[in-house]
């Protein structure tokens, strides 16, 4: 909880700390005042589900579990970092046996952007070194600036997504003070890859046909991924290396038995020796000792209509992933039908028209130009995050680890992290865990702490709309206070 105090007072200017409630107010006079004519025809006809479903192709993989049955090791959860490990696992010569309570990448990775971003979440290079010490933090950097790589040479080896770009990520700022920041980053970087490179205002605006941002690190390492294929292909080749994917199996317990653990579903147990969690924000569900050690973010993603040629010869051109380091965190990527995909901080209970308009009044506020488009595909998500933002491997019980959270660059993280828990629980003598273990930590003032996430970005995107409707002097008096 205390870093995210910490992360307003930094990130929210001092002037506007104290209207934030009149901010809230004057924002939705905003999106009126903004609100361009004939959207309300925009609404149209969105589906409830993500765009990565339509690509997704090919028999049902796996079976639910029935009976009773043996492994070595056991993975709950079918996402990214479930099936990368339960690959790494099968390669190296073992039989997983993974357990995924509905179908494979269903869940958190499916519910993405696809964007695959091999980064910290608003921590520098520094900052890690201080909390983790040089060593862990050299092997958590050394892991990332190989996970782009990774990651597409997964989807290659494994035909798990022949629409994969590894095109390069950009991470924009809009103050000088942040671009500082982003310097330093790349900086720090360059012990361990050569990839990275800090772009200024010019080039940032070339290179993404955006307004407002006065730099942007390039990471040429990363792009864009169908999730849901993705995983999906990444299973078929855990299944074909030796291992058993059983989907529709939910875990209803959870226990020690011996020297391992009994897990059990409706229809099933499982006798393992080793057991991996990686149910993401579902971990707590399956064992009471990770209960409330993750914060949840609401997301809401948005897959647009195709968008014109003129548009899209000026926005992103070289067909780069995108997400700003801003508090209200702007993110945009193509799909392969030609439109955007985007987020807003929407809640469950906001309509498809009013979040039709907001989408398109916080891309006519970035892009200049934009056009507005319907909605074709509006889902809603919840992604786990760490309260320092930074990823854990957490050991709950001799023979139970799990991984918490990856704050949204799971994509990247989890898949190389799969690989490197995989190599080191078969021989755990022999090397270093890939990030430091630590123990069960419930966050303190959860109940509180649980809104932190959401409100932090509401209260910075409010701040925003408000210097927009106030126009480009509040705009400029506000980026020389942040500077």
């Amino acid at each position: 909880m205390r870093y995210w105090i910490q992360y307003i007072d930094v990130n929210v200017p001092s002037s506007h700390k104290t209207i934030r409630d009149s901010a809230i107010q004057l924002a939705a006079r905003a999106d009126l005042a903004r609100k361009h004519a004939g959207n309300q025809s925009l609404s149209a006809t969105a589906v409830h589900y993500p765009y990565w479903r339509d690509a997704a192709a090919g028999p049902a993989i796996g079976i639910p579990l029935r009976g009773n049955t043996e492994t070595e090791f056991a993975i709950i959860g079918g996402g990214v970092a479930g099936v990368v490990t339960a690959l790494n696992l099968a390669q190296a010569g073992h039989a997983p046996l993974l357990l995924e309570a509905d179908e494979i990448g269903s869940a958190a990775t499916g519910f993405s952007a696809g964007v695959v971003a091999p980064q910290l979440v608003q921590n520098s290079i520094d900052s890690l070194r201080a909390k983790w010490g040089a060593d862990a933090a050299g092997r958590l950097l050394t892991m990332l600036g190989q996970a782009g790589d990774y990651v597409f040479s997964l989807a290659r080896d494994h035909d798990a997504d022949a629409s994969a770009a590894q095109s390069g990520f950009i991470a924009p700022a809009m103050s000088r003070g942040g671009v500082a920041k982003l310097e330093a980053i790349a900086r720090d970087w360059a012990p361990f890859r050569s990839d990275v490179s800090v772009l200024d205002a010019a080039e940032t605006a070339a290179m993404t046909g955006l307004s407002g941002y006065s730099g942007a690190l390039l990471d040429r390492s990363g792009g864009m991924i169908n999730p849901l294929v993705y995983s999906q292909g990444l299973a078929r080749a855990a299944i074909a290396a030796g291992a058993r994917i059983h989907t529709g199996s939910a875990v209803t317990g959870l226990s020690r038995r011996g020297n391992g653990w009994l897990i059990e579903t409706a229809t099933g147990r499982v006798r393992a020796r080793r057991v991996i969690l990686c149910a993401n924000a579902a971990n707590g569900q399956i064992h009471p000792a990770l209960k409330g050690t993750t914060l949840p973010l609401e997301v809401c993603e948005v897959a647009t209509a195709p968008i014109s040629d003129a548009l899209r010869a000026r926005i992103l051109p070289g067909g780069q992933s995108l997400t700003d380091v801003e508090a209200d965190v702007f993110s945009i990527r193509y799909h392969d039908g030609g439109g955007l995909v985007t987020a807003y901080p929407a809640g469950a209970k906001v309509d498809d028209e009013t979040v039709t308009r907001m989408v398109n009044a916080r891309l006519a506020a970035s892009i200049p130009g934009w056009e507005p488009l319907p909605l074709t595909h509006i889902w809603r998500g919840t992604a786990a995050v760490n309260s320092t933002l930074l990823p854990r491997l957490v050991t709950v019980d001799e023979g139970l680890i799990a991984i918490q959270a990856c704050n949204g660059r799971g994509l990247a993280l989890n898949s190389i992290l799969g690989r490197e828990l995989a190599r080191w629980i078969v021989a755990p003598s022999a090397s270093l865990p890939p990030l430091p273990l630590s123990k069960p930590a419930r966050i303190s003032g959860y109940l509180v702490a649980r809104y932190a996430p959401k409100l932090i970005m509401t209260a910075a995107l409010a701040v925003k709309r408000v210097r927009q409707f106030f126009g480009p002097s509040a705009q400029s008096a506000a980026k020389t206070e942040r500077d």
